[in-house]
């Protein structure tokens, strides 16, 4: 692209594949196709759609709006799959909830509600930043997360759950030092993105780790050791209460 050469985090490829295995393989050649296709004006719209380069308006200080890189046909290419773009922890929660909420993205709340010392209940309830994509995109967005986990050629077998129907998106993010990209096997930001149930999420859970320093295992099984208690703990917690609610 332009006079750059991208590769894949496989760098000797997988050959010829469907383009419907970009996704479940984290196939950057294969975000930057879709990217093509879908050309850079109409990717840049969307962009900026789920939120990104802006701040969410959540309540905690010193925000930041992050960043897009956008200047040419390589950074436009490389934002498909992550690199160009400097965005928050809040801002990929509140675009994954467009995905969750079948297309309707929500404003990231810290505090549902708050109770006074005379006991007058203020409930903030919720706010959304209104639609973004079809229902019918985010749901099948939601069953390419699945396959994620349940596909053999997918990259995140390790958060299959036993009974729990759940989807993620894993990332490997490069961090840029004074002379380029670092190096290393531990120069990078790991992450997963997961919704539970995957056919109507109720919970979205988003896990980065940054510069592991003892690989005793793979990254995605060391965050799949947070990520299943976490999701087990919601859920439990969940049953819990619709028991004292019936």
């Amino acid at each position: 692209v332009g006079d750059t050469t991208l590769y894949d985090w496989n760098r000797s490829g997988w050959g010829t594949i469907p383009l419907s295995e970009a996704f479940t393989r984290s196939s950057n050649v294969g975000m930057v196709k879709l990217e093509e296709d879908m050309g850079s004006s109409t990717w840049h719209h969307y962009l900026k759609k789920f939120g990104f380069g802006k701040k969410t308006g959540v309540t905690l200080p010193s925000e930041n709006p992050g960043t897009l890189s956008f200047s040419n046909s390589t950074t436009q290419a490389t934002t498909a799959y992550g690199q160009g773009v400097n965005v928050t922890v809040m801002q990929m929660l509140q675009a994954m909830s467009a995905v969750s909420n079948n297309g309707v993205m929500l404003k990231p709340r810290i505090i549902s509600k708050t109770v006074a010392a005379n006991g007058t209940v203020t409930k903030y309830g919720k706010q959304t930043e209104g639609r973004i994509i079809k229902s019918s995109t985010a749901k099948d967005v939601r069953k390419a997360m699945v396959q994620v986990v349940q596909s053999d050629i997918g990259t995140g077998g390790a958060y299959k759950m036993d009974g729990v129907d759940v989807g993620v998106k894993t990332g490997t993010a490069q961090i840029a030092g004074n002379n380029g990209y670092l190096t290393g096997a531990s120069n990078y930001i790991f992450s997963v993105a997961g919704m539970v149930p995957s056919k109507n999420p109720k919970y979205l859970l988003y896990i980065t780790m940054k510069q592991p320093q003892n690989y005793t295992k793979s990254a995605e099984e060391m965050m799949a050791e947070i990520f299943k208690p976490l999701i087990t703990r919601a859920l439990a917690l969940d049953a819990a209460s619709d028991d004292a609610a019936n």
